[in-house]
């Protein structure tokens, strides 16, 4: 579960820094 969150993390960073 812990890897799955980091995930989404991820993917809001990359969005936030387009």
């Amino acid at each position: 579960m812990q890897k799955k969150k980091e995930r989404k993390k991820r993917k809001k960073n990359k969005k936030k820094k387009e």
